[in-house]
């Protein structure tokens, strides 16, 4: 078994080579042929900071750093904007979880809130607002596969 600091610096290393290959502001769906599925589109060139899916893959959502929410239903091939007009538009969305069926959402925005979604991302609750939660840098977010039970992480100051 790898020692600790030999696991962190190949998934540092993978990181880096993803990095190095996927164009930026640009979503692929599919797996082994890679196509961009917002080229075109609305969703072009938006800063793509975080993406979940259900368990079958058909149900998507993603979260745009300085953006919105964005949802497919397409396996990736049409997006639809869920939180713009609304107070959630424009946030610094940093991460987003779905559950297994892809009804469940919840998403992080950095030095700001938790929201939560129980319609696929048609309507958004926020969870943390007037609590001390409130304001965190949160970084990473997850969800029990039946959506009920949540973990989060946050780095940097706390209130």
């Amino acid at each position: 078994m790898k020692s600790a600091p030999r696991r962190v610096a190949y998934f540092i290393a993978l990181l880096s080579i993803i990095f190095l290959v996927a164009p930026v502001g640009a979503v692929f769906a599919s797996g082994i042929t890679w196509t961009n599925q917002t080229t075109g589109t609305s969703a072009s060139g938006l800063n793509w900071q975080s993406i979940t899916s259900s368990s079958d893959g058909t149900k998507l959502a993603a979260a745009i750093f300085n953006g919105d929410i964005w949802t497919s239903t397409t396996t990736g091939a049409t997006w639809t904007n869920q939180t713009t007009g609304t107070s959630t538009s424009g946030l610094n969305w940093f991460s987003i979880t779905s559950s297994s069926v892809g009804d469940k959402l919840a998403a992080a925005i950095f030095n700001g809130d938790i929201w939560t979604s129980t319609d696929s991302g048609a309507t958004w609750t926020n969870q943390t607002t007037g609590t001390s939660a409130s304001g965190l840098f949160w970084s990473s977010i997850t969800f029990s596969s039946d959506g009920i039970k949540r973990s989060t992480a946050s780095f940097g100051p706390t209130n």
